[in-house]
């Protein structure tokens, strides 16, 4: 007759196999006996063959008597062995601990370091914008010492002009030269209104002769000269007894920070199809049309800002 698991009442057989307890030789399936996994091994394999199951082992604990009898040795086995099984998850436990400290104290410290680098970079972040404002200033002041030296230098050239497209013949008279290209435009002057002219050589423009420089005594006859020079736009060299078509133009002696301006605004003028451009005692002036107003053109001048419409 099959036996019955005194817990589920369902039969322990061989596919569903069980164990008997030793004192009361009831039969329970093994996960309905409570046994732990290593006493089921030990019970199958024959190394252990007593068990009680929890109700006789529950009895026998609860019985009364002046001396206690020795535990049996599977269930001390047992105790022993799952002692043995928290010992080692304590220890494992505590190896885990020491090592998440230790972690955590390395992290404490590159975070402090890290900290430490971020305060050096903030005060050199601050140090670099000291820098660059204090930067900015001397830059500023130097490009004003610029400005106020070339107005001086330009002061300094108030009385001379410019005579550019003259061809170059060696030998040549400049004062002879300078007094054919005045009559030219029917101004009358003699080398006593000038104390100095000569030709200016520059390292540019080498395709184009040097220009003749002129300085007179007085800047009211200077002026006198540029007026009569610009009613004549482009004197032909032919005119003066060259052998050359080539045409003779006569500006305001700028110096070669203004000269490079002018350049400048000359190529703005022709971009943005500008209609005038002109120079008048030392100062640079663009204008759109001829009902718009003259802009003055200088080294603080925004070219991308200029509006000539107005």
């Amino acid at each position: 007759m099959p036996t019955k698991c005194s817990t589920c009442q369902s039969n322990v057989t061989k596919t569903n196999s069980g164990v008997s307890c030793t004192a009361c030789k009831k039969s329970f399936h093994w996960n309905c006996g409570n046994l732990s996994e290593k006493l089921i091994r030990e019970m199958k394999n024959g190394s252990s063959t007593h068990w009680k199951c929890s109700h006789c082992d529950v009895r026998k604990s609860t019985n009364k008597s002046s001396s206690t009898p020795a535990p049996e040795t599977s269930h001390l086995s047992t105790v022993a062995n799952n002692s043995s099984e928290t010992n080692d998850n304590t220890l494992c436990i505590q190896r885990i601990d020491t090592v998440v400290t230790d972690m955590q104290k390395y992290f404490d410290e590159k975070f402090g370091e890290l900290r430490e680098i971020a305060k050096v970079l903030n005060d050199h972040g601050h140090r670099i914008n000291k820098i660059e404002e204090e930067n900015k200033t001397l830059t500023f002041n130097t490009n004003n010492l610029d400005v106020r030296v070339d107005n001086l230098e330009q002061a300094a050239l108030s009385n001379s002009v410019e005579i550019n497209g003259v061809p170059l013949n060696k030998p040549e008279d400049l004062t002879d030269i300078l007094m054919k290209i005045a009559s030219s435009f029917s101004f009358t002057t003699s080398p006593a209104d000038w104390y100095n002219v000569y030709r200016q050589f520059r390292q540019t423009n080498q395709d184009k002769p040097p220009s003749i420089v002129v300085y007179f005594k007085d800047i009211s006859k200077r002026d006198s000269f540029l007026a009569a020079a610009k009613k004549h736009r482009g004197i032909s060299a032919s005119k003066i007894g060259l052998h050359s078509d080539k045409l003779i133009y006569v500006n305001e002696n700028l110096t070669k920070a203004r000269r490079k301006l002018f350049y400048t605004a000359k190529a703005y003028k022709e971009r943005n199809n500008f209609k005038y451009l002109w120079t008048s005692k030392g100062k640079i002036y663009l204008r759109k049309n001829d009902g718009s107003q003259a802009i003055n053109v200088n080294f603080y001048t925004n070219f991308n800002s200029i509006d000539g419409n107005h």
